[in-house]
């Protein structure tokens, strides 16, 4: 691969990367909103007709169902997010001529090592351990936890 070939993956590769983190977040946002449009009509629904267990555990029901798929396309987005990473980490070396550039030292700052000489020293412990990846998660696992009580309340009372 010569240097305008690398250039150019290298280009398309930083594009995908944009276009991927845009696609995590607003499928988040999405499905964030819709979780919280069930969840405040399932306590509606506790609230107005307190006998009506069954619909209160379609609602819960229905909330597990879109934690599933929320969790199978955060995880596709992410892993191409990723994948696009790593391509643009292999084009850097060649379109930009060393491997002293953002997306090469941006690895390994995320890592916790040194990141260059214009980042700081170290990301800190937080950084490192509260991942935006991971956290998505924690939020989903919260409204499953949710859905999982709703649903056993309905099913128990």
């Amino acid at each position: 691969m010569n240097q305008d070939e690398a250039r150019e993956g290298y280009r398309t590769a930083i594009q995908l990367i944009s276009h991927d983190a845009k696609n995590i977040w607003d499928s988040f946002r999405s499905i964030l909103a819709a979780n919280a449009v069930l969840i405040g009509l399932a306590g509606a629904v506790l609230k107005l007709y307190p006998s009506a267990k069954l619909l209160t555990g379609i609602v819960a029901f229905l909330g597990l169902i879109v934690c599933i798929a929320w969790i199978l396309i955060t995880i596709r987005n992410f892993a191409h997010y990723k994948y696009c990473f790593a391509w643009a980490r292999k084009y850097e070396k060649v379109a930009l001529g060393s491997e002293d550039h953002i997306v090469q030292e941006g690895k390994k700052f995320a890592d916790g090592n040194r990141g260059g000489e214009i980042a700081p020293p170290r990301l800190g412990w937080a950084g490192r351990v509260f991942r935006v990846e991971r956290l998505i998660y924690a939020v989903i696992g919260a409204f499953i936890l949710v859905y999982a009580f709703l649903l056993a309340a309905s099913l128990i009372g």
